[in-house]
């Protein structure tokens, strides 16, 4: 069992994170001990994990909820996960033509600086 402190270092986000997550209802409330500290298991560690890992590819906390409730099986309402995993591809699918775009112009721009002296403000 964690306490907060040891859990928020396990995940490296502050407690205040932990306790707004709680807050919202993205996650449970704590378990906790005799004296009133929030408890926090190994399982809670997991689902945290996979809510930062969520957030590293993306997600918002809105769209990490209902990915959530399904995995844990709170909610199997697959056609609201297949339209939000639909949705998330798209625009993941939009962000990549936008970055394959701007590659393409860094490219130009460097490829220009190098033949002459420019500076990369001279092409913003």
């Amino acid at each position: 069992m964690y306490k907060i402190k040891d859990f928020s270092n396990q995940l490296g986000v502050k407690s205040d994170t932990i306790r707004y997550y709680e807050k919202i209802g993205l996650t449970k409330k704590p378990d906790r001990s005799l004296n009133g500290y929030r408890t926090y298991s190994q399982q809670d560690l997991y689902i945290f994990k996979f809510i930062m890992r969520c957030k590293e590819f993306g997600f918002s906390l809105k769209e990490i909820k209902p990915i959530l409730n399904y995995i844990l099986n709170t909610s199997k309402n697959t056609s609201k996960i297949e339209k939000l995993l639909e949705e998330k591809i798209l625009e993941i699918e939009i962000k990549q033509r936008e970055l394959r775009k701007l590659k393409k112009q860094l490219k130009t721009v460097l490829e220009s600086c190098i033949k002459e002296d420019c500076t990369i403000l001279d092409y913003l």
